[in-house]
C-alpha cells in the first residue's frame, strides 16, 4: 500500500489492465486534484478539520475571554476613564459575540456546504478586528496624556519646557 501523497511506483505493478493499478492511479489522481483545488495545498478534509478545531477552541475559550475583557475594561477605567473603558469593553464584547456566533454557524453546517477559503477569510477578518480592538486599549492612554486640556477661547499656559525655550539665550550671535 503506497503512502498517501507519494506517487506509487507504477512500473513495479502488474500490467495496465490490472484493477490494482487502475485503483492506485485513480487514487493518485484524486489526491492530486484535491491538493490542487485546495487553497493551502493540502487536502480539503484537512482544511475543514483545521477550521473546525479553530471554531471549537474559540467557543471553548469564550467564558475565559469574557472574564479577561471585563477585567481589562475595569482596570483600564482607572487610567482612561469610565466612558473610554466602557466603550472599549462594549466594542470588544460585540466583536467577541459576532466571532462566537460565526464559529457556531460554521460548526452547525455540514462539511459539504462549507467553502474553507471563504470561512478562513471570515475568521481572519474577525481576528483582525479583534486584535485592533485590543490594540486601541493600549494606545488610548498615551493619546489621552498628549491631548491638551484647554478650554475653548483660552490660551494655554507654557509648560516648564516651553518657558525654558522662551528664556533661552543664544550661545552664538550672528554677525558679532
Amino acid at each position: 500500500m503506497p503512502i498517501p501523497g507519494e506517487q506509487p511506483d507504477l512500473a513495479a505493478l502488474p500490467p495496465d489492465t490490472s484493477p490494482v493499478k487502475r485503483r492506485l492511479a485513480a487514487q493518485y489522481v484524486r489526491e492530486a486534484r484535491d491538493r490542487l483545488t485546495s487553497s493551502t495545498g493540502i487536502q480539503p478534509a484537512f482544511d475543514h478539520e483545521l477550521l473546525r478545531q479553530y471554531a471549537q477552541n474559540r467557543i471553548s475559550a469564550s467564558l475565559i475571554i469574557l472574564l479577561l475583557v471585563a477585567t481589562v475594561g475595569f482596570m483600564s477605567s482607572i487610567w482612561n476613564g469610565a466612558f473610554a473603558a466602557g466603550t472599549w469593553t462594549a466594542a470588544v464584547l460585540v466583536i467577541h459575540v459576532v466571532m462566537i456566533a460565526k464559529c457556531r454557524q460554521f460548526l452547525e453546517r455540514p462539511m459539504q456546504e462549507i467553502s474553507p477559503s471563504a470561512w478562513r477569510v471570515r475568521f481572519v477578518t474577525l481576528d483582525l478586528f479583534y486584535g485592533l480592538a485590543w490594540m486601541f486599549i493600549l494606545i488610548q492612554a498615551p493619546i489621552a496624556e498628549q491631548a491638551p486640556s484647554i478650554a475653548p477661547g483660552s490660551k494655554p499656559e507654557p509648560s516648564s519646557d516651553d518657558t525654558w525655550q522662551l528664556n533661552r539665550k543664544p550661545l552664538f550671535r550672528a554677525g558679532t
